[in-house]
């Protein structure tokens, strides 16, 4: 495990190599496209894990952190999707570059899902493992300020009841979203996106309700894309979750049976 900083000189990355544990190498690297906001920190030593279990399996796996999230530079206030799909094609650069693979399976959790679709022409992904993905831009958003104002009246977190007067607009849960980010997100829907770029899919989904959205679209491309449903921790619209750890044991399982 290697940490390192990569991408421009005036907006750098932090990134952390996995290199294979064992003697034979995989035909193929592992890029790992974590979420944001709080939801960046609750799967943080998930995402890590996966990457060991990965990196034991002959595969080089890269992580890394995007611009104003993290380890990296810049402010989180201040960045858009743009800049974060930018991020991911300069990452999947940088594993192409360390690893001496051209071919990458994307796994990408939550936004860091819905960022590897919207990034994957660009990036030339050959597999994409999408784990929890939004489907909705608008609906995270709205679930985002759900889960602050029950934030704010929750005496497990506040002696006394606050306002949403008390947080900056666009703050939520600690994290404030720029004004960018929240546009983009309005205008983001999981059947917009061309979901083939000749690439297998495979979408992970930890919520019935969400599995119930996401079987929606499963005939695109039925060839090329599977959905599953997999009993694990997610509980992403849940407040009693939001500073708890991911541990999502059966999904790691899953994607390293993918990956077999």
């Amino acid at each position: 495990m290697h940490a390192f900083y990569f991408g421009h000189s005036n907006r750098p990355l932090y990134g952390v190599n996995h290199m294979p544990t064992v003697a034979y190498y995989r035909d193929s690297a592992v890029l790992l496209c974590n979420s944001i906001g709080h939801e960046y920190i609750r799967s943080h030593r998930a995402l890590k894990q996966l990457a060991i279990k990965l990196a034991d399996m002959g595969y080089y796996v890269l992580r890394f952190d995007y611009n104003g999230v993290g380890d990296s530079s810049g402010d989180f206030d201040n960045v858009n999707l743009a800049d974060w799909q930018d991020n991911i094609m300069l990452a999947s650069e940088e594993l192409r570059a360390i690893s001496g693979q051209h071919k990458i399976t994307v796994i990408g959790l939550r936004v860091g899902a819905t960022l590897s679709l919207l990034s994957s022409e660009q990036c030339k992904f050959n597999s994409m493992i999408l784990w929890d993905p939004v489907v909705s831009g608008k609906q995270f958003v709205s679930n985002l300020m759900a889960l602050h104002k029950q934030l704010l009246v929750d005496r497990m977190w506040f002696v006394k009841d606050r306002s949403e007067d008390d947080t900056p607009g666009n703050e939520y849960l600690g994290y404030k979203y720029s004004d960018n980010v929240i546009h983009d997100f309005e205008k983001i829907f999981f059947s917009a996106f061309n979901m083939t770029n000749n690439a297998p899919v495979n979408a992970v989904c930890t919520s019935a309700g969400e599995m119930h959205d996401l079987n929606r679209y499963a005939d695109q491309n039925t060839d090329k894309t599977s959905f599953a449903y997999v009993e694990d921790m997610g509980n992403w619209q849940e407040l009693k979750y939001i500073d708890s750890s991911l541990t999502a044991t059966n999904v790691l399982h899953h994607i390293c049976e993918i990956l077999k």
